[in-house]
């Protein structure tokens, strides 16, 4: 599974208010393929890697697969 969601500066036509929504949403929308992606898997165990605004900006991937019930360990 492959996910092509990087974000460049004025890609949604200046508007800071569109483009921090656009990202926040993308985030949950990102936990969420995971999420259809490790149910139809069979209890597997993966090794996910996310850019770093994934991570530490709420609402954040880890923070979303943590509310469905995953274990999330961090790796620095």
């Amino acid at each position: 599974m492959q996910f092509n969601l990087s974000v460049h500066p004025g890609m949604f036509h200046g508007s800071i208010e569109l483009e921090r929504h656009e990202v926040l949403h993308r985030k949950i929308d990102m936990a969420n393929k995971l999420d259809e992606f490790f149910q139809n898997d069979g209890g597997q165990t993966y090794f996910v890697m996310v850019g770093s605004a994934h991570v530490v900006i709420d609402p954040s991937v880890p923070g979303e697969l943590e509310k469905k019930g995953y274990k999330i360990e961090r790796i620095y």
